[in-house]
C-alpha cells in the first residue's frame, strides 16, 4: 500500500527502549538532514500513545537496529544493556501484534521514505502507508532560541518524573492511589501547574504538585542471551515454544511448523518472538 494515511494505531513506547533510543540515537536523529529520523525524534520526544501508521513501519526498523548497537555497547552495565535489549524486544512484539515487522536487513535497501520507489517488486508490498508531505521535507533552519515551553518550566520545576510519557502516581482525595501516564503539562487559571494523565479509568487533569515519580523496578538477572535462539509467544505472553533462526522473521516462519503456533497465529492474528536467555532454560 503506497498512499498516505492518518491512522493512529494506540501505542506506548516502552520505557527502556525509549532510554536505549536517547543513549545511542536520539542526538543523531535530531540534528541529522533526514526527514525519517528528524520525525522518530520528535515522536519518542513527545511520550506520544499512539504512533502514525506511516511512521510504525519506521520505529520497527529502529528498534531492530538499536537492539544491534545496544549489543555492541561495552560501555553500559551488561543489566543496563539487558533491559535496553527487552525494551526493543518489547516495542517489536507490540509492533507484531499490529501486523508491523521490520524492513527485511538484506537485499532490499532502506524502507522507502516519502514518495521514494521501493527496491524491487517483491519488497513493494512492504513499505506500508507512506509519510503524508508535512513531514518529508527538507530539513528546517535551526530557529533562534526560544523561550522554554510551559512543559518545559513545570518539568524543571517539579521533576524530571513529570515529562510527557512517564508513569506517575496518583492519590485522590479518598486515599486511593493510581498510576497513570503523563499525556500534556500546562498552567491552570490562575499559574498552578497540572497535567492532563491517561488512567486505566479513562483521562483526568491533577495538580502536577500531587503526581509522585514511580520507582522503575529491579530488572531481573536474565543470565545471558543464547545468540540465535528465540522465544516465540503468543498475545498474552505466553510461551509457545523457543527456535533458532538468524532473524527474528526466521524464527517466527520456523515456530509455525508447530500446530499450537500455528493455532495461536489463526487466533491471535499473530505470534510474537524475544531472544532466549539463558533465565528462560531455568
Amino acid at each position: 500500500m503506497n498512499t498516505t494515511t492518518a491512522t493512529r494505531n494506540r501505542l506506548s513506547l516502552p520505557v527502556w527502549f525509549v532510554r536505549a533510543y536517547d543513549a545511542e540515537l536520539a542526538e543523531t536523529h535530531q540534528d541529522s538532514d533526514d526527514p525519517a529520523y528528524r520525525a522518530i525524534a520528535a515522536h519518542v520526544a513527545s511520550g506520544a500513545t499512539t504512533v502514525p501508521a506511516w511512521l510504525a513501519g519506521h520505529l520497527a526498523d529502529l528498534a531492530t537496529h538499536l537492539w544491534d548497537l545496544v549489543d555492541t555497547d561495552r560501555e553500559a552495565p551488561p543489566a543496563t544493556r539487558a533491559a535496553r535489549r527487552r525494551g526493543c524486544a518489547a516495542l517489536l512484539s507490540r509492533l507484531q501484534e499490529l501486523g508491523i515487522t521490520p524492513w527485511p536487513l538484506t537485499g532490499h535497501g532502506a524502507r522507502p521514505w516519502g514518495t521514494e520507489a521501493a527496491h524491487c517488486p517483491d519488497c513493494a508490498p512492504l513499505v506500508g502507508p507512506r509519510a503524508p508531505a508535512a513531514v518529508t521535507g527538507p530539513a528546517p533552519q535551526t530557529p533562534a532560541a526560544e523561550p522554554a515551553t510551559d512543559a518545559e518550566a513545570i518539568v524543571a520545576e517539579h521533576g524530571e518524573h513529570l515529562r510527557p510519557g512517564s508513569v506517575v502516581s496518583h492519590t485522590d482525595r479518598r486515599g486511593i492511589t493510581s498510576r497513570g501516564v503523563v499525556v500534556s503539562l500546562y498552567y491552570r487559571a490562575g499559574g498552578r501547574a497540572a497535567a492532563d494523565l491517561l488512567l486505566i479509568t479513562g483521562e483526568a487533569s491533577v495538580f502536577a504538585d500531587a503526581l509522585a515519580p514511580v520507582p522503575v523496578p529491579e530488572e531481573p538477572d536474565l543470565g545471558e542471551q543464547i545468540e540465535g535462539w528465540w522465544l516465540i509467544l503468543d498475545a498474552a505472553g505466553t510461551v509457545l515454544t523457543h527456535t533458532c533462526g538468524t532473524s527474528r522473521q526466521q524464527a517466527i516462519r520456523r515456530a509455525l511448523t508447530d500446530p499450537a503456533v500455528r493455532a495461536s497465529q489463526a487466533r491471535d492474528g499473530g505470534v510474537a518472538a524475544r531472544g532466549l536467555w539463558t533465565a528462560d532454560l531455568r
